[in-house]
């Protein structure tokens, strides 16, 4: 399937090999690691969904097959932000030091 085979409202979904999903903290947490020494900002992306009360309450108690649509239905919004100093994307951080953790 080509890009140009897509069309509005089309589902698209990635599937990710459960090593890749295992190993992604440890992954972080190295370029967290080099950030902080660098002073680099750490851009990352945050996507918000909504969730039913039954889809809550099956992912609070385990229950399989409860597991959340995350799909562009139930997304709330993407924030862009660095995690270290905690501040929104602006074109005028790109580049810059990040000044480190708020205190």
């Amino acid at each position: 399937m080509k890009s140009g085979d897509l069309t509005p409202g089309d589902a698209i979904r990635v599937f990710v090999p459960y090593d890749r999903i295992e190993g992604a903290e440890e992954r972080f947490e190295q370029k967290l690691s080099y950030a902080t020494k660098a002073e680099e900002h750490l851009w990352v992306a945050i996507a918000s969904y909504t969730l039913a009360d039954s889809t809550v309450e099956g992912i609070a108690t385990d229950k399989p097959g409860l597991t959340p649509s995350l799909d562009l239905e139930n997304l709330a919004g993407v924030q862009v932000g660095c995690y270290v100093c905690e501040q929104a994307l602006d074109r005028r951080l790109i580049g810059r030091r990040c000044p480190g953790e708020r205190r």
